[in-house]
Formats: C-alpha cells, structure tokens, sequence
C-alpha cells in the first residue's frame, strides 16, 4: 500500500466561522463535464453540504456558464475562472472534486486532502493510472465517467453522500 508524506494541516475551519470546505477544480475548458454536472450533483445533496463552503475554479471560458448552473439549482458556491494561489486554497480543504492529472494529485498528497477524483475521459492512458494509485493509497474514491450506466452527476453524488457528512471517511 503506498504511502504519502504530508505536512501538518492546520485546523482552517476556524477562520471559515468553523465551516469545512469542499473545492471543484472544473478543468480546461476543452472538458467541462465537472463544470457542468457539479452544480446538479450538489443539489441533490443539499442537506448534506449544510456547514460547508463551496468552491469552485472553473476554467477558461467556464465561468459565466458555471454560476448561471448554480444559480439555477439554488446553491452558493464562490465561482471563479483560476485560483492564482492554489497552495492556500487546497490546504485548506477538507474535501476536493478533482481530474487526475498529476500535478493535481500531488499537491492533494502534500497537503493530505482527500479527494473525489474523476479523470479525464480524454487523457484516461494517464490520469485513471494516477488516480489509482491516489486510491490505493487510501486518499481517493474514483469515478469513472466514461462508463455509460450513469450520468456524471450520479456517480458524484453516490461518492459525495457519505463524504460529506463522515469525517472518519474522509
């Protein structure tokens, strides 16, 4: 079973009027399906997400589009185009919707944020590969969005129920 070597996590729920904190990183704009899917997912698990702070980077172009999508399903999250300092940011989660790429997957294992990652459809040769190996190491669930049983939304919400309500899962 592999291992990650982290670094101490403050408790940052203090600041956040003791908040937790679930980030969307939506992509590029080339796959916007987390852009697209997440403000729907999200409200199906409104009761669940009472206490926490939503937010979401959603990517060139992806901006305007994203709010409208939760404006439309009645929940708040903070939306914005790019995070310029993602250190903070992530380090500060206690729960992170995410791609597989590798950079991603790294700054999640330094920080020890666990995290439900979606990869790719188009890049899956090296983001499932990634994100199994996040998985295996205990920090991850996987989605798989090219399966054809379900949309993206449901498979999100299936991870997110237990998710958010146990801390001893995450």
């Amino acid at each position: 079973r592999a291992t990650f070597p982290q670094l101490p996590r403050k408790n940052t729920h203090q600041w956040r009027g003791g908040r937790k904190r679930l980030v969307i990183l939506g992509g590029s704009g080339r796959n916007s399906s987390i852009n697209e899917h997440m403000p729907r997912a999200l409200s199906r698990v409104r009761q669940q997400l009472s206490g926490w702070q939503i937010v979401h980077q959603a990517g060139d172009g992806q901006l305007q589009d994203t709010e409208r999508r939760y404006h439309d399903v009645c929940v708040n999250a903070m939306v914005f185009a790019f995070v310029d300092e993602m250190a903070p940011l992530i380090f500060g989660s206690d729960l992170v919707v995410c791609r597989g790429g590798a950079t991603t997957l790294a700054e999640l294992a330094l920080a020890g944020a666990p995290a439900v990652v979606a990869p790719s459809p188009g890049a899956m040769d090296y983001q499932w590969p990634n994100a199994e190996v996040y998985a295996s190491a205990g920090a991850a669930t996987l989605v798989d969005e090219t399966e054809d049983t379900a949309p993206l939304d449901d498979a999100i919400v299936n991870q997110l129920k237990s998710l958010l309500i146990d801390d001893g899962r995450r």
